[in-house]
């Protein structure tokens, strides 16, 4: 891939990426998460997960 930047005289951010409607909006949405910090709180409450954080008599 370098090679076909550099006989073009490219730099790679000149190339153009296609992606599917679907995988943008699915990068959109982590880009939100992160910027908003939401993804941070939810990782770290799944590390922190006990079993006593469960009830089925609750769940719905």
């Amino acid at each position: 891939m370098s090679k076909y930047y550099h006989e073009r005289g490219l730099t790679p951010i000149e190339g153009v990426v296609m992606i599917s409607k679907e995988v943008y909006e699915q990068l959109r949405e982590l880009e939100y998460l992160q910027m908003t910090g939401t993804l941070d709180t939810v990782l770290k409450r799944m590390a922190d997960e006990t079993k006593a954080d469960f009830d089925d008599r609750d769940a719905y």
